[in-house]
């Protein structure tokens, strides 16, 4: 027996993981305008997730990190697609704090 059709698939695989860091460096200059010291600040990761089986997260706080990615993560973005010709994928894009608590 064939079947024809969208099928769901259960279970998630996923294909493709973007990972960015970012953070603002402040600098403190001296009275002479040379370097004195500098820090990093508001660090923060932001990531995309491709897969394919059922949506693992939703919008909103998630548990579920890439593995180098640390802090307290929000989901910001979720979709599904279908098709006839390959299995149901799905996308989601978060932002992540590491010093967050």
């Amino acid at each position: 027996m064939s079947t024809f059709g969208i099928t769901t698939v259960s279970g998630a695989l996923i294909e493709s993981v973007d990972v960015e860091h970012k953070g603002d460096t402040k600098q403190l200059i001296d009275s002479t305008g040379g370097h004195a010291q500098a820090r990093n600040v508001d660090d923060s990761y932001t990531f995309s997730v491709k897969g394919k089986g059922d949506l693992p997260v939703s919008v909103g706080f998630t548990g579920s990190l890439p593995s180098n990615v640390s802090g307290k993560a929000f989901i910001t973005k979720t979709s599904v697609n279908q098709t006839n010709e390959d299995w149901q994928g799905f996308s989601y894009d978060g932002v992540s704090y590491p010093h967050a608590s």
